[in-house]
């Protein structure tokens, strides 16, 4: 069971995470805004986090360079899950730092997986700029669109 930090400002959005990553036996942290979500990494040191980019207070880009800028959650596997979905977007994520990057809509179930795998292989943002993946959720960390499964 993994420590899944959720940080999105859309109600809908974090309710169908939570529901889904509490069914498959994760515990889940829910931030709604960036500085929110930077307080909660900070003190509960998830295993992974799930971020929106645009967000009130601290938008996701932002957050996620922070993130990276500190030693204890440098490491942590950091996966965009977002609407913003133009190549600009998916390629200042990989330069923010982010493991990955899955936009909306997605499978919630593939998801789910896609952070498992994130979590299995120890994925990180130096995995980000190396991983040529992809997966049925969303887009690639390349940035290649996928069909949604």
């Amino acid at each position: 069971m993994a420590r899944i930090l959720i940080v999105d400002d859309d109600p809908s959005t974090i309710e169908l995470l939570e529901l889904n990553f509490t069914l498959d036996g994760h515990e889940v942290l829910v931030a709604r805004d960036g500085l929110d979500a930077q307080q909660v990494a900070t003190e509960r040191a998830p295993d992974a986090v799930l971020l929106d980019v645009m967000m009130p207070r601290l938008d996701g880009f932002t957050l996620c360079e922070r993130l990276r800028a500190v030693p204890g959650t440098a490491t942590i596997p950091i996966l965009f899950v977002s609407a913003c979905a133009q190549p600009s977007d998916l390629a200042r994520g990989r330069r923010a730092g982010a493991s990955d990057y899955v936009t909306k809509p997605f499978d919630p179930i593939g998801l789910v997986r896609r952070v498992e795998q994130l979590l299995a292989t120890g994925h990180s943002a130096s995995a980000a700029s190396s991983s040529s993946g992809s997966s049925p959720t969303g887009s690639s960390p390349t940035g290649t669109e996928e069909a949604a499964g």
